[in-house]
């Protein structure tokens, strides 16, 4: 009997130490490999201080602007005659403003307006830009020439020159604000896409796309456009501070968000008359508009280094 299972437990033995090889091969050579791309971009992110300090206050003034409703302790425009121009107190933390509104509410409100139109300038002017270089990058040729030098044209205008012109000719509104700031900044996501594609686009899976019948539209976004997401992220996520400090100033000068709504711009506007006497009034809202920007910032440049696979770290 026990020559008679010799052979099995040969083989057995044989299949036992192949899978041990594999496994530690794997473990010793495929490791870095098998771990999933944003895995090891998370863990790159993660890493740098800078980065993970941009991302958490972002991460709360998104969460003021999501819901003002429950943190805010009043509303936007509650008026309280009683409590004009009232310092910074335990009841009212940031003071009250000329009409006697809690300042505290009024600024977590403006994270809604502020970072909203903010977020869907970016949205909209990704996708115009995206289109246009998407376009521009794969035809080539004359669509290509005619589209840089439509950009060229409108990267000539000052950014805030063409978004002040814009929302004189359609009004004051916030939808109307965002359509200018995204067309304002159209043109620096159709360049990076541009860019972007230009490098990856005579690849062989693009060829591979093409020979089993791909139609152009299918090869640009879904194969194109998901491989050159890293630069098109870094640069959304770095837009959308200058995109919100459009639209403060845009706000401050009468052009954006009216009274009585909380847009930290118009609330600049507003407390300017007051600032030598009733300094809160003008901090606070100038605060909350640096903090928005310095942490996109701060969180777009530890992307941009987490998403870079030249770095390993």
């Amino acid at each position: 009997m026990a020559k008679m299972n010799t052979p099995a437990m040969m083989a057995f033995q044989k299949n036992q130490e192949k899978r041990e090889r594999i496994f530690k091969k794997k473990n010793n050579s495929g490791e870095a490999a098998s771990v999933p791309l944003w895995m090891e971009s998370w863990r790159r992110l993660v890493r740098r201080p800078t980065a993970t300090l941009g991302m958490i206050i972002f991460v709360v003034l998104v969460i003021m602007a999501l819901f003002p409703t429950i943190i805010a302790p009043e509303g936007y425009d509650n008026q309280q005659y009683g409590r004009l121009f009232q310092p910074p107190n335990a009841q009212n933390i940031m003071g009250t403003d000329n009409l006697g509104r809690d300042v505290f509410s009024r600024v977590l409100y403006g994270a809604r307006y502020s970072m909203g139109v903010g977020f869907f300038a970016v949205i909209f002017a990704l996708m115009i830009g995206g289109t246009m270089g998407s376009i521009a990058a794969f035809y080539g040729g004359r669509a290509d020439s005619l589209i840089m030098r439509f950009l060229d044209i409108v990267l000539s205008i000052p950014s805030i020159l063409l978004a002040i012109a814009i929302t004189s000719i359609l009004g004051t509104s916030i939808i109307n604000l965002t359509i200018a700031i995204s067309i304002s900044s159209f043109p620096h996501y159709a360049r990076i896409v541009r860019a972007a594609i230009l490098s990856i686009k005579e690849q062989e899976f693009v060829e591979a796309a093409r020979a089993i019948g791909a139609s152009d539209v299918r090869i640009i976004f879904r194969h194109l456009l998901p491989n050159a997401m890293a630069p098109i992220i870094v640069q959304a996520t770095v837009g959308l501070g200058g995109a919100i400090l459009s639209c403060a100033a845009l706000s401050f000068i009468g052009l954006g968000i009216q009274p009585p709504l909380p847009e930290w711009g118009t609330m600049l506007s507003t407390g300017r008359e007051y600032i030598r006497e009733y300094w809160w009034l003008v901090v606070f809202p100038g605060m909350f508009i640096m903090l928005a920007i310095f942490s996109v910032n701060l969180f777009g440049d530890g992307l941009r280094d987490a998403l870079d696979p030249r770095l390993k770290q």
